[in-house]
């Protein structure tokens, strides 16, 4: 369990070090709140929803915003 937490944490670090933060915060407060969750929890189809967009879109822009996401 231990092992799973710490490989979960390692994941959000680096996903919060290669996003472009710069983009993120351009965005509107519903999208850039919903790319910031995806980076904290790595979690693509809550963030799609909470931006009120299909995955598909939502993926367009995680990579926009440089939002590694490992499947």
């Amino acid at each position: 369990m231990e092992a799973l937490k710490r490989r979960m944490a390692e994941a959000a670090e680096n996903r919060r070090r290669e996003a472009d933060w710069d983009f993120i915060m351009s965005q509107p407060p519903e999208i850039a709140r919903a790319l910031i969750h995806l980076i904290e929890t790595g979690d693509l189809l809550a963030s799609a929803r909470l931006a009120s967009m299909n995955p598909v879109e939502f993926d367009y822009l995680r990579v926009r915003a440089r939002i590694v996401y490992d499947i």
